[in-house]
């Protein structure tokens, strides 16, 4: 049997940690009626971002002209 013990001191620091993520502070600081362009390689991130924290306050469309790209447009901002 092995016993562990509780240390009070500073945890070791992780070698590797998740990202931050690089959408949000974009999404959260867009205002009502703004918009930008997304690349069909990209869509599923920002789709996943945008529900993540626009939760119903947005579209995302394709472009009416350009091939493979799709419109983010944000409906209006959090209450």
């Amino acid at each position: 049997m092995q016993f562990y013990k509780v240390n009070k001191s500073a945890a070791p620091e992780q070698l590797h940690s998740r990202g931050k993520g690089s959408w949000k502070p974009l999404l959260q600081n867009m205002r009502e009626g703004e918009w930008f362009l997304v690349e069909k390689t990209k869509r599923a991130n920002v789709h996943n971002a945008a529900h993540k924290y626009c939760r119903g306050r947005y579209n995302l469309y394709m472009h009416p002209s350009k091939k493979d790209v799709y419109v983010f447009k944000l409906n209006r901002n959090a209450d």
